[in-house]
């Protein structure tokens, strides 16, 4: 689940129907200059510009980087979202990040960027390992499994609505992974949280849960769970929802020259 990839596409949503309510309107413009703050805060963390990056998980985090400069190279094992940033013009490593083909440094730096909640728990050492064996940095974004009731409700559901089809949702706190970072063989030079200070609009509550809605059919999540989606949507509107805070470590190799 990348929540920036699709945020422009809420609000376009938004916008048609909150009409001409000026109230909502400024609540979505508020959230909008809300999302755009939190976004460059997770990219401003170190210098991309001239590095070569791998990508895990090709997608909006491929085009931010190579806006910035980067020499980005994708890694994803998904064909239809490779044929979808195409435009991109990037070289794409057609991958499973467990079973990456080479077994030396490639590149400079390897971005996880909302990537690893969606892999077995018990995998992100090796794939820590893995990462530290073909590149000298690593940067991870992922977001914190704690914030407001309504969030905490959502984060579990998603939690329980992957595992029910044998995939991973699992959001880890800050001090999770800077451990694992150390563990894996790596120095955490920095470690920044990035607070979001807007709830999200009605409106866009909605569109989310009917994007999960139609996400959780493809992949075969059971009724039960979809039909759970409408109950988090009444509670979050009646009591309001900020999504959790954005959890950005960059780290370096500890031993740069090493395996």
């Amino acid at each position: 689940m990348n929540f920036f990839s699709t945020i422009r596409k809420w609000v376009i949503g938004c916008a048609v129907m909150v009409g001409t309510s000026r109230d909502m309107s400024e609540w979505i413009k508020r959230y909008r200059e809300d999302e755009r703050r939190v976004k460059e805060q997770v990219w401003s963390v170190t210098s991309f510009s001239g590095k070569v990056v791998l990508d895990v998980g090709i997608g909006e985090s491929s085009a931010v980087l190579k806006n910035l400069g980067a020499k980005v190279i994708g890694v994803e094992r998904d064909v239809a979202k490779i044929a979808e940033y195409g435009y991109l013009g990037i070289p794409v490593i057609v991958s499973d990040f467990l079973h990456f083909p080479f077994n030396m440094k490639i590149a400079d730096l390897v971005v996880f960027y909302f990537t690893l909640h969606e892999i077995d728990p018990a995998q992100h050492m090796r794939v820590l390992t893995i990462a530290r064996s073909v590149a000298y940095e690593v940067f991870v974004v992922e977001p914190s499994p704690e914030g407001c009731p309504a969030y905490r409700m959502y984060a579990e559901l998603w939690k329980k609505a992957m595992h029910s089809i044998g995939e991973f949702e699992d959001y880890k706190d800050v001090g999770y992974w800077v451990s694992i970072l150390q563990r894996s063989g790596f120095k955490v030079i920095t470690v920044k949280s990035i607070e979001w200070t807007t709830e999200v609009p009605p409106c866009i509550l909605k569109e989310v849960v009917d994007r999960d809605k139609m996400l959780w059919r493809k992949k075969g999540v059971s009724e039960e769970y979809v039909e759970k989606l409408d109950v988090f949507f009444k509670y979050a509107l009646r009591n309001g929802m900020k999504w959790s805070d954005i959890n950005v470590i960059y780290g370096r190799a500890t031993n740069p020259n090493g395996g």
